[in-house]
């Protein structure tokens, strides 16, 4: 940060006449102490609802730090989907520290995080409020899309003891031929609808999910989800989203329980 930031470290560089330890563990007082490496910090990143966080030991300077945050990834419990979390991470760690200095008050490390979630949510909300208005929506399909183009199947196999999932996709012709199939696994996803709609392209053998993308409504579960997915059906001249029984989507479900088999063993599917 080049000095940018005025903590204990740098005002002491400055030649000013100031406490360049950390008020909250007494350690000097430099940017990455005071975004990461901090205990009070570290305790904050930990309730922090995200994969791909930082770790203390792999990150040396604050320009590391910033660049590991690329690879978080907001995990759906938080209804925020493309919205960063962590530019308002350091924010709240900055003015917790400047209030604990000049106020000698404290925010416990939810307290910090429900502020980091709500500002960042609301941003969000702001942001597709501009960005992504509701009343353009995908022309639905009048025909069956296997008429209309290619079909793609897809199910979720997900784990309850240990929250993982895996998913399956394959691509079909309209007369039934497969081009293509993949499967992928991830872990730590919050429930089985999730993990169907983390899959979710066309047909989907979970009536409650096809619901929910029809009627344009959502769940604080599924909240940045279905945003990602809505978003992307505007790159669609054509989409629909179609139940079809499980019996006819034997091939996905095979492929996701298949990629959950990966995480976990003995498999557990739904």
């Amino acid at each position: 940060m080049n000095g940018a930031l005025p903590v204990g470290s740098v005002l002491l560089t400055r030649g000013l006449l100031a406490e360049a330890k950390c008020k909250r563990c007494g350690d000097l007082e430099t940017p990455l102490h005071l975004f990461l490496t901090c205990p009070f910090a570290t305790r904050v990143w930990d309730r922090i609802p995200a994969l791909g966080k930082p770790e203390v030991l792999d990150v040396s300077s604050v320009r590391e730090l910033l660049i590991s945050n690329s690879r978080m990834v907001n995990l759906p419990p938080t209804g925020i989907g493309i919205s960063p979390i962590y530019p308002w991470l350091y924010w709240h760690l900055w003015k917790a520290r400047n209030i604990l200095i000049f106020e000698d008050k404290s925010w416990t490390e939810a307290e910090l995080v429900l502020k980091v979630l709500k500002d960042a949510r609301n941003w969000e909300e702001a942001y597709r409020g501009t960005k992504c208005p509701h009343t353009h929506t995908p022309r639905k399909a009048t025909v069956p899309q296997s008429a209309r183009g290619l079909s793609c199947f897809t199910d979720g196999a997900w784990d309850p003891i240990f929250g993982h999932s895996g998913h399956g996709w394959v691509f079909s012709t309209p007369s039934g031929v497969e081009l293509k199939h993949h499967s992928s696994n991830r872990r730590h996803v919050a429930a089985p609808i999730v993990a169907e709609a983390l899959a979710l392209n066309v047909f989907s053998d979970l009536k409650s999910l096809i619901h929910l993308l029809n009627s344009s409504s959502s769940t604080v579960l599924l909240q940045s989800i279905m945003f990602d997915i809505r978003v992307l059906c505007f790159r669609f001249e054509f989409i629909s989203f179609s139940f079809v029984p499980r019996l006819g989507n034997v091939v996905a479900g095979f492929l996701a329980k298949a990629a959950l088999s990966l995480l976990v063993t003995p498999p557990v599917g739904v």
